[in-house]
């Protein structure tokens, strides 16, 4: 176990120092300031607070999703991370043991970067931020009433959710199904590059992340494939337009193919030869 730690160490000190990083925050950083900083005008119009909440309503355009998850690409499409420095150790430890600790390191990686994501989102709202555990008059007044085009406001905060969820509840649902999802096509690029090319994964990658669109116009088939439209807690509630599973069955779906791939890396892993990984 305290192999499989430091092999999760050594990746997370690496992606701390890598510079991809740093250019997806950038970018995300000025796509949420678009929708956000119009908000902040807002609040310092009307001297008022908002609750720390507008992360979970930037999910409910597939714009941001886009956006987000093809910083996850761009993370993973590398994978199995392999270098001259790990070499040694999957001849160390054996290859099972080091893939275990790149599949740790890939749902801790998708985890931390929601994190961050939230935290880039309260940047922006900062001082006007008052952290109650309710939606609060803001949220309310933009989804109930078009105080919002007055301001420029682009931020659509859906009446459902509202009405549906608490703020917690939503929150944690969004971290859980994005941290899930994060993984998933983290395991896309890892199978891609064992068994195919990274380009193949990359496609495959930006075909999930681009299904969120017009999702209502699809087939009901697309419904139940469309994992990373389940981000948005919206999708978890059943209306005319959106046909696919309900919670539980989303969640076996996700964790279904989950375990699918990471079946299939195993696999792919111990019929390669660290040369081969290597190219």
């Amino acid at each position: 176990m305290g192999e499989i730690i430091r092999i999760v160490r050594y990746q997370l000190t690496q992606l701390a120092r890598n510079p991809r990083l740093y250019m997806i925050v950038i970018l995300n950083s000025i796509f949420s300031a678009m929708f956000l900083l119009p908000i902040r005008k807002l609040l310092e119009s009307y001297h008022t607070l908002a609750t720390p909440w507008a992360f979970i309503f930037l999910f409910s355009q597939a714009s941001v999703i886009f956006c987000f998850m093809g910083g996850i690409i761009i993370l993973f499409s590398d994978a199995p991370f392999f270098n001259r420095t790990q070499m040694f150790l999957v001849i160390r430890v054996g290859k099972r043991k080091w893939l275990t600790g790149q599949l740790i390191y890939m749902l801790i990686a998708g985890m931390l970067y929601y994190v961050l994501l939230y935290g880039i989102s309260l940047v922006f709202l900062l001082p006007f931020i008052t952290l109650k555990n309710e939606w609060g008059s803001i949220w309310n007044s933009l989804a109930r009433s078009d105080i919002g085009l007055n301001y420029g406001i682009y931020l659509v905060v859906p009446t459902e959710i509202l009405n549906c969820f608490t703020p917690r509840q939503a929150f944690r649902w969004l971290i859980c199904m994005g941290t899930l999802n994060s993984f998933l096509i983290g395991l896309v690029m890892l199978c891609s590059n064992l068994f195919f090319k990274k380009e193949i994964g990359i496609c495959i990658g930006i075909i999930m992340i681009l299904l969120p669109y017009r999702l209502e116009f699809m087939p009901i088939a697309i419904h139940y494939i469309a994992t990373v439209a389940w981000i948005n807690p919206q999708y978890r509630i059943e209306n005319y337009l959106y046909r696919g599973p309900g919670m539980w069955e989303q969640l076996g779906i996700v964790t279904g193919m989950i375990m699918l791939l990471t079946v299939l890396c195993f696999a792919g892993i111990q019929r390669r030869d660290i040369p081969e990984v290597l190219k």
